[in-house]
Order: structure tokens, then C-alpha cells, then sequence
């Protein structure tokens, strides 16, 4: 079983290397959304992110974020992660990110919390045109009563 998934994934990183060419430039722009799962309130988020490229291996991404109501809670985020690409194979980048946050939790039936914090963690970018790209992140929020993991996928329109 383990030797046919990794035959699997060989071949579907095989193909996704082969579909593209497009790095990131200074200048170049990605206006996306996401969505995904957090750990702090067990529900899923959505979000929408813009990423600016200061050259092929910096670049600022601002987002921002709504955690759905689940368990009494739901929250709002903002965003201002720096990611550092890195070219794994033609259209695929692998980027470790650092940034801050800003979270706004809303409790049902006690006024909400308000949590500046740091995130750190990694994802990969896969670019199908020089139009289009399929980001997969994960990273953990460093914040006090409120800290966890957001795994997600979000798809942007580069211009």
C-alpha cells in the first residue's frame, strides 16, 4: 500500500513539475481565497490573502480571516506573514513563513478577547498557469489562551 502511494505521489510531482514555468518576479501579485481547518475552536475558517513579491525569495502576504462559530466561539484575524519561496521543480515552491497576528475571539455569552500574537510555518505553491495558483499552508499561531494550528488551501489570481 505505502509503495503505491509513493509511486503515486513520484508521478504526480513528475507532472506538476513538467506543467509550468512561472517564478515569482519583484513586483509580481497573488489576490486569493482560502479556507481550511483551526485547532483554537475546532471549525473551519476562510480567508482572503494578497501576497506581493519583493524578488523570487521574499515576499509580504496579508490576509485576513474569519474562524466559523463552533462550540460557542468564533473569531476574526488579521494577518502579516513574510514567506521566503524556494524553487522545488518547475511550478512548485516550497516556503517557510513567519509573521504576526491580530485575533478578535467573540464567546457566547461573555464579551470577546482580543490576542496579538506571532505565526510560524510552511506551505507549497503549485502555479498551473501564469494566472493561476493552488497555495497548501499550514502554520501555528503563538498567541496566549488562544494559540493553535490553521491547515489550509486557497487558490489566487496572479497579476
Amino acid at each position: 500500500m505505502l509503495r503505491h502511494f509513493s509511486q503515486s505521489l513520484l508521478v504526480l510531482c513528475t507532472l506538476l513539475c513538467a506543467a509550468s514555468a512561472h517564478a515569482d518576479q519583484h513586483g509580481d501579485k497573488t489576490l486569493g481565497i482560502g479556507a481550511g481547518f483551526n485547532s483554537v475552536n475546532h471549525s473551519a475558517y476562510a480567508d482572503i490573502y494578497f501576497r506581493y513579491s519583493f524578488n523570487p525569495h521574499v515576499r509580504i502576504a496579508p490576509d485576513v480571516t474569519y474562524m466559523f462559530k463552533h462550540d460557542g466561539a468564533s473569531g476574526f484575524g488579521v494577518n502579516v506573514d513574510m514567506q521566503f519561496p524556494f524553487k522545488v521543480c518547475r511550478g512548485m515552491q516550497f516556503f517557510p513563513l513567519a509573521g504576526a497576528t491580530f485575533n478578535n475571539w467573540n464567546y457566547e455569552g461573555s464579551s470577546s478577547q482580543s490576542r496579538l500574537g506571532a505565526n510560524a510555518g510552511a506551505g507549497f505553491d503549485l502555479k498551473f498557469t501564469q494566472t493561476l495558483r493552488l497555495t497548501i499552508i499550514a502554520k501555528y499561531s503563538f498567541m496566549k489562551h488562544t494559540d493553535g494550528v490553521y491547515v489550509g488551501a486557497g487558490i489566487g489570481y496572479n497579476f
